[in-house]
């Protein structure tokens, strides 16, 4: 799923630190909900880094958690996808 409009989430960090995170991508593959983000950070170039995490439920709350480098390729995959689809830069 694409987000459309900005959404916005407060999320909690590892050290328990709050932080707000816009949520760009959200989608499932392999039977795993996977997120794309940004902290609308920016580096070198000016480009706004991006995270991807695996979405679970633990407890009655929503937790990301740090992805494979091999669920990084299929996350890689998807926004490319999604990008072709939007008329953009493959």
């Amino acid at each position: 799923m694409i987000i459309g409009e900005k959404s916005i989430l407060d999320v909690i960090d590892v050290d328990g630190l709050e932080q707000q995170v816009e949520v760009l991508l959200l989608f499932e593959a392999e039977n795993k909900q996977y997120v794309v983000y940004t902290k609308d950070e920016k580096k070198e170039n000016d480009l706004v880094m991006l995270y991807a995490s695996l979405v679970k439920e633990q407890e009655g709350r929503i937790v990301f958690e740090n992805i494979s480098d091999e669920e990084w390729e299929l996350v890689k995959q998807k926004m490319r996808e999604v990008m072709h689809k939007e008329g953009g830069n493959p």
